[in-house]
């Protein structure tokens, strides 16, 4: 099999799937805590020996790699075997834009997904300042967690440092912002944000979009809403991006907190919505698809 990045188009402007396919297998890379094989698999991949770095800070890690055409950045996502709790604690409360990243005013954010990005954000701004020219294009990736780390450094690089994004490819990303952040997004990405659904995967049922049942003043209600384009594997692996089929297995995850909690503290191996969040499975889905002949 060809290394990932080998297929990559690094000027494409709308959806490949062989670039889906090579930033999945970065978001997996960021996963792995030996810095030296992180680093030593980008080299094998073809980025170059001083553009490769690993920064972490706090609770987030994203590596950062460079060749002669492109920069790739990779957030890593929540642990799996901390995803259960992490699903049923994870702070909901917005913050505004402005109170991380300065002007302009975009919207409001997850307080929680936002300050971790905020925490490896000065290393990540100067290794782009660095290392990137005209000849450079920029993409973004993410699972899970590192799904909302991703659109929020996109948005981040975008708004407040004016430098053009090329792509942001996320996979099981959960919501990260209000209706205004949201839409501001939209507008500006348009086609070159990509958030990929595998199946029943719970992540990125969350945070509800509608919490009118919590008010936390001066807070609530709150409101959350997605950003990017739906690419949506289905059970069979075709991918889809059927917005009604996905209203409706969002709906079906709408439960009352406290079973929700029970259910997901209870899963086993075998629980979709649990089994359908790993990357592997994303990764799996992306390769067959493309082998498939859909470019």
């Amino acid at each position: 099999m060809k290394p990932p990045f080998d297929r990559f188009e690094p000027s494409a402007s709308q959806w490949r799937t062989a670039n889906a396919l090579a930033l999945a297998h970065a978001s997996n890379l960021a996963y792995e805590d030996d810095r030296n094989k992180v680093l030593q698999q980008l080299l094998d991949w073809g980025f170059s020996t001083d553009k490769c770095r690993v920064f972490s800070a706090n609770t987030a890690q994203v590596l950062t790699a460079a060749n002669d055409k492109m920069i790739v950045i990779a957030f890593r996502g929540t642990e799996p075997n901390k995803l259960a709790d992490w699903l049923v604690n994870a702070e909901i409360i917005q913050k505004p834009w402005q109170d991380f990243f300065g002007e302009p005013d975009i919207g409001k954010v997850h307080h929680g997904f936002t300050r971790n990005t905020a925490y490896v954000w000065e290393q990540l701004s100067q290794f782009v300042a660095s290392n990137r020219t005209e000849k450079h294009s920029l993409w973004i990736t993410g699972h899970s967690l590192g799904g909302a780390m991703a659109l929020i450094a996109g948005a981040a690089f975008t708004f407040s440092e004016r430098q053009p994004v090329n792509g942001i490819y996320t996979f099981g990303k959960p919501r990260v912002g209000n209706r205004a952040f949201s839409a501001r997004c939209i507008r500006q990405f348009k086609a070159r944000t990509f958030r990929v659904v595998n199946n029943e995967d719970i992540v990125p049922h969350v945070p509800p979009a509608f919490i009118l049942f919590l008010l936390i003043p001066p807070h609530g209600p709150i409101l959350y809403r997605h950003a990017g384009q739906l690419l949506h594997f289905d059970a069979a692996g075709k991918l889809r991006t059927d917005l009604g089929l996905w209203w409706r297995m969002s709906l079906r995850h709408v439960k009352p907190r406290r079973q929700t909690q029970l259910q997901l503290r209870a899963a086993t191996p075998g629980f979709a919505p649990i089994d359908d969040h790993s990357l592997e499975a994303y990764i799996q889905k992306l390769q067959a698809w493309l082998d498939a002949g859909n470019p």
